[in-house]
C-alpha cells in the first residue's frame, strides 16, 4: 500500500467513525431503538414515528462497521437495533415487518413494503457476518420466506412494491401494481447478502432470477439507461433516469452474480453494469459531485443527494478494480474530495441534499425515516475493504 493510499485509508476510516459516532451518541432513544427524526438544526423530534427502514439502516451500518474495526461500541449499537427491530417490528401473526412505529412501540402503518422485507433482511445478515451469532438467522430465513411468497411476482419477474398487513392489495393507492428499481436493487442486496451465509438452492434461484429481470426487463438498450418505474408487465411508466440509482445499480449487479458464481451469467450481467455505470456517469460534473437525473420532460434535476454521491464513490472503484480503469479511480477520489468538502455537517452526519452552488437545504432533515448512516458507511465499508 502507497503512502498515499495509506492516507486516504486512515481518513476514510475516521469519516466512517466520525458518521457513526454522531448515532450512538445524538439519537439512541432511552425509550428504546432510535429517534426517527432530527432537523436540520440540530433538533431531536421525540415524537417523530420511528420507521423500520431507518431502525435497518442503523443496524447494518454499525454491523458492518465493527466487522470492518472491532469496536465495542458500534457491537452494542448494532444489537441495540436487533434487539429493537425483533421484539417490536415483526408482525407474529401475519409475518414480514411493519412499515412504522408510534413513540410507544404500537404498529402505525402495517403495510408490508418490500424495501422493508428486503432491508430486514440485509441488516440481519450483516449482523450474523459481523459478530458469528447466528440466532438471527432464522429471523432472516422467515422474511425471506414471506417475500417470496407473498411480493414475488412469479409471473412476471422481479418484486412488487408492496401490500397490506394480511397481504392483500393495497388500499387507496398503487403500490400494489407498480415496480420501482430501487426496491429491485435493495430486494437484490438482501438476496446476495442471504446466499453469502446460507447458500440454499432456492435463494440462489430468486437471485438469478431477479438479475434476469435487471438484464432483460429494466435495461434499456435503445437508451443505454435502467428505466427507474415499471407497470407489473415491465411496461415502463415514465423516461425518466436517475444516475444515482444506475451508480449503486451497477457494482451490486456485479457482486450478485460473483456471488452466484456462474461465469456465464457473469458475462451477462457485466455488460448491464458496465452499461449503468456509463449512464450514471452523465450525471458526473466536474467538481465531481453527481447530479440527480433526468426527468420525464428531459429537464436535469441538478440537486445533489447525500446517498447518490456515496454510491458514484463505490461504483467508480469497482469499475477501477475490476475493469482497470484509472480515470474511474480518479472520479470516486474527486467526489470523495467534493463529499468531504461539502456535505458533512458540523454534527458529522452528511447533509440530505445541497444545490448546485453546494448549499444544504434548511428545510431538509438531518435524520428521517430514510436518511440514516448507511449509503455513507457502506461507502466507506467498500473502500477500506477494496484497498485493504
Amino acid at each position: 500500500m502507497t503512502e498515499k493510499t495509506d492516507i486516504f485509508v486512515r481518513g476514510v476510516q475516521d469519516a466512517m467513525d466520525n458518521i457513526l459516532r454522531f448515532w450512538t451518541e445524538n439519537m439512541q432513544d432511552p425509550r428504546g431503538g432510535y429517534y426517527g427524526r432530527m432537523s436540520s438544526s440540530g433538533e431531536i423530534d421525540e415524537s417523530a414515528p420511528k420507521g423500520v427502514v431507518l431502525n435497518t439502516r442503523i443496524l447494518w451500518a454499525m454491523s458492518a462497521a465493527y466487522r470492518a474495526g472491532r469496536k465495542e461500541e458500534h457491537l452494542l449499537a448494532a444489537t441495540r437495533a436487533k434487539d429493537y427491530m425483533v421484539e417490536n417490528f415483526f408482525d407474529h401473526k401475519h409475518g414480514g415487518v411493519y412499515w412504522t412505529l408510534d413513540t410507544d412501540n404500537n404498529r402505525l402503518d402495517a403495510r408490508k413494503q418490500a424495501y422493508a422485507q428486503a432491508f430486514a433482511i440485509y441488516a440481519l445478515c450483516e449482523y450474523i457476518r459481523a459478530t458469528g451469532d447466528e440466532s438471527p438467522l432464522n429471523y432472516a430465513k422467515n422474511l425471506y420466506t414471506v417475500l417470496e411468497k407473498e411480493l414475488r411476482d412469479r409471473e412476471n419477474g422481479g418484486y412488487v412494491e408492496a401490500l397490506e398487513r394480511d397481504w392483500s392489495e393495497c388500499k387507496g393507492c398503487d403500490c400494489s401494481s407498480v415496480k420501482r428499481i430501487g426496491t429491485q436493487i435493495h430486494v437484490l442486496e438482501a438476496l446476495s447478502a442471504l446466499y453469502e451465509i446460507w447458500p440454499d438452492p432456492q435463494v440462489r434461484e430468486s437471485l438469478v432470477s431477479l438479475l434476469e429481470v435487471f438484464v432483460e426487463k429494466i435495461y434499456n438498450p435503445e437508451t443505454g439507461h435502467l428505466n427507474n418505474k415499471f407497470d407489473k408487465e415491465w411496461k415502463p411508466l415514465c423516461n425518466c433516469c436517475s444516475f444515482g440509482h444506475e451508480m449503486e445499480a451497477s457494482w451490486i449487479l456485479l457482486h450478485a452474480a460473483f456471488c452466484v458464481g456462474d461465469i456465464c451469467l457473469v458475462n451477462r450481467v457485466r455488460k448491464v453494469s458496465d452499461a449503468a455505470y456509463r449512464a450514471g456517469s452523465c450525471g458526473i460534473q466536474l467538481d465531481g459531485s453527481l447530479v440527480k437525473g433526468v426527468s420525464g420532460e428531459g429537464k436535469y434535476d441538478c440537486d445533489r443527494y447525500w446517498w447518490a454521491q456515496a454510491e458514484a464513490v463505490v461504483a467508480c472503484l469497482y469499475v477501477w478494480k475490476y475493469r482497470g480503469c484509472p480515470e474511474a479511480a480518479r472520479k470516486a477520489l474527486r467526489c470523495w474530495d467534493y463529499i468531504s468538502s461539502n456535505f458533512v455537517s458540523p454534527k458529522g452526519e452528511w447533509y440530505r441534499r445541497l444545490s448546485a452552488d453546494g448549499k444544504p437545504y434548511p428545510e431538509d432533515d438531518l435524520v428521517s425515516a430514510d436518511k440514516g448512516p448507511y449509503h455513507n458507511t457502506r461507502m466507506c465499508a467498500e473502500i477500506l475493504s477494496i484497498l485493504k
